[in-house]
């Protein structure tokens, strides 16, 4: 690695699982992130890249980041039925808050956990924590989050909530500076926490009249004509296909999800024969 030898030791020390140790800036965990002029220091980041665009979001984001960068909440939790897009909205959210954490934002992926005991340990995982022989997965947590200006998204928690909801309330006790992001179908019902309910996507009510000029106003059609361009490049929303798809879209109650699977079959078949 063509370390100077006079940096050998403190990089051996720090290699071996000793970080504290380590020559580091302020109270970062992470040495080797050094900030130059060409290259500027930015906060650590473990958020997912999305393949898709989020469409018809705007305020929601806009709304989300407000509670995460106001200074007197600490936990919010974003609740909704399954396909409403939740986890979406909590990436997007969060990465917009990226300069507001200057100790880094981390999301942690709870659905594939199916015992309350792993939930510390993934959490520790997605910060890069060295587990502790003396200490327990928690308690190595709160040593390591300390007084750091984070931010943890602990998406789906619903099937974990009462455990999840224990270990958010014993973290926001003893790491003042930190802040969480849950999304959930039910609330954490905890002190502190404020709901955010996530929105179906607007779109035209039954029977009303639909044009070209006034689609961009909804974004259940706007989100249904851009799947479907995805798998037919000669898509398009037209005089005689919209009013399938807005009677589509209010079939499926206006759930992003529901809409993107519906849109995908749009390759096969025409947007009339796939309302019938």
């Amino acid at each position: 690695f063509k370390i100077a030898p006079t940096e050998r030791p403190a990089f051996l020390r720090f290699a071996r699982g000793d970080w504290k140790s380590a020559p580091s800036l302020g109270d970062e965990e992470a040495p080797w992130r050094v900030s130059t002029p060409a290259l500027p220091q930015q906060p650590r980041s473990n958020l997912p890249a999305t393949f898709t665009s989020l469409i018809g979001r705007n305020k929601d984001i806009a709304a989300v980041h407000d509670y995460l960068t106001h200074p007197d909440i600490r936990l919010v939790t974003l609740i909704g039925a399954p396909g409403i897009g939740k986890t979406r909205l909590s990436i997007a959210s969060a990465s917009k808050s990226l300069a507001e954490f200057s100790d880094g934002i981390f999301f942690v992926a709870l659905a594939p956990l199916d015992q309350p005991s792993l939930i510390p340990s993934a959490i520790s995982q997605a910060l890069g924590y060295i587990e502790k022989n003396n200490l327990s997965p928690e308690e190595r947590l709160i040593e390591g989050i300390a007084n750091k200006r984070m931010l943890l998204v602990l998406d789906n928690s619903e099937h974990l909530i009462e455990d999840v909801a224990r270990l958010v309330s014993s973290l926001l006790s003893a790491c003042s500076r930190l802040k969480i992001l849950t999304t959930s179908r039910e609330a954490l019902q905890i002190p502190g926490e404020w709901l955010y309910s996530v929105p179906v996507l607007d779109m035209p009510k039954e029977n009303s009249v639909v044009d070209m000029e006034t689609i961009s106003e909804f974004p259940a059609l706007m989100l249904f004509a851009e799947r479907a361009r995805a798998v037919r490049s000669d898509f398009a929303l037209n005089a005689e296909n919209i009013r399938a798809v807005a009677s589509i879209c209010s079939q499926l109650a206006g759930l992003p999800l529901a809409i993107e699977l519906i849109a995908a079959r749009v390759r096969w078949m025409s947007a009339q024969a796939l309302l019938s």
